[in-house]
């Protein structure tokens, strides 16, 4: 008896599949992000890249939304766009990616939006040991009030708390030192 409820209940998940247009899925496997991020590094054309990295990108794969981001900072195959790359490099600088934490900073710089967040970012690169991170923070300090600074410290330690503790639950414990 046992047998047929498992043979039933598998028949109404593939039924229910099949019916949800593939959605419902079986065996919980992560989409083939590498794959469409090599197929965007391999395209023919702009726009067959840009599409490539972008379903890469929004499968949560950190090499494409690098690329995305740095497409987006450049206008790279689509019209430069300062708020879409910091969308794109947001993530990977969360994951204390050096390269994001840099152009993150950068792309808040060049957007004029925001000095606290482009000179947290950027110091948060320079005590890595990035030079242009560390020689751009200490340009936009200069632009700074004594409350901005503060507050961008603060932000600073907010910041310093979330790479920890992200790298903690998705690396296995293996986490910067700060």
């Amino acid at each position: 008896m046992a047998i047929s409820f498992k043979i039933i209940m598998l028949a109404t998940l593939i039924v229910l599949s099949v019916l949800a247009g593939g959605c419902f899925m079986l065996i919980d496997s992560p989409p083939p992000s590498d794959e469409w991020y090599n197929k965007g590094l391999s395209a023919k054309n702009d726009k067959e890249a840009f599409s490539w990295f972008s379903k890469a990108a929004e499968a949560g794969y950190p090499p494409a939304r690098r690329k995305l981001a740095k497409m987006y900072e450049e206008g790279e195959y689509v019209q430069q766009n300062y708020a879409e790359a910091i969308k794109y490099y947001a993530e990977p600088a969360y994951f204390d990616d050096l390269y994001s934490q840099l152009h993150l900073g950068l792309c808040y710089i060049e957007s004029n939006e925001d000095n606290i967040r482009a000179f947290a970012w950027l110091t948060i690169a320079a005590v890595k040991g990035d030079d242009m991170a560390r020689k751009k923070s200490d340009e936009i300090v200069l632009q700074m009030s004594p409350d901005q600074i503060n507050e961008a410290n603060e932000l600073i330690k907010g910041i310093r708390v979330l790479i920890y503790l992200k790298c903690r639950n998705f690396s296995y414990g293996i986490c910067p030192s700060f």
